[in-house]
């Protein structure tokens, strides 16, 4: 939702992911259920200042179901993921909620356009082996980019 309704992208690389995410959304949001989680309505309504934005975001929102699995839950799939030396750095608690909820609730895909700790080849299979550690199928993480060039649906 940020890149599909965020301020004007002053950077080159922001703005092809802001394309992408509008062209995968114009594709593809009829054609897969979408969920995500209170975090990240939170991150990207509550907690964002432009009311301008806010609304533009709020109307993205309408088409997606915001899920609330367990807290405790998610805190400790997260935890896990967060370990020292674990696939997501400790201070980066929300994209490791992120992962867990869509874990969770059995998300078959996490799109996001964050490389640094989520649509990692590199912490790939640890965050997999961490997941199914805990009982649930790891989501397929990836950007909008690469589920347009292969959709799954």
């Amino acid at each position: 939702i940020n890149r599909l309704a965020g301020p004007a992208p002053r950077s080159a690389v922001i703005r092809q992911q802001w394309l992408i995410s509008r062209a995968w959304w114009d594709q593809y949001r009829g054609q897969a259920s979408l969920i995500t989680s209170a975090f990240a309505f939170r991150e990207s309504c509550v907690e964002y200042k432009n009311e301008r934005v806010i609304r533009l975001r709020l109307r993205y929102f309408r088409h997606i179901t915001i899920v609330r699995p367990p807290l405790g839950k998610i805190n400790r799939l997260a935890d896990a993921l967060r370990q020292p030396r674990g696939p997501v750095p400790e201070d980066e608690i929300r994209d490791a909620q992120h992962i867990a909820v869509a874990a969770i609730t059995g998300c078959p895909y996490l799109l996001t356009w964050n490389y640094a700790h989520m649509a990692n080849s590199f912490s790939r299979k640890i965050v997999d082996n961490i997941i199914e550690r805990h009982g649930y199928q790891p989501p397929t993480l990836g950007t909008p980019e690469q589920f347009l060039a292969a959709p799954p649906f």
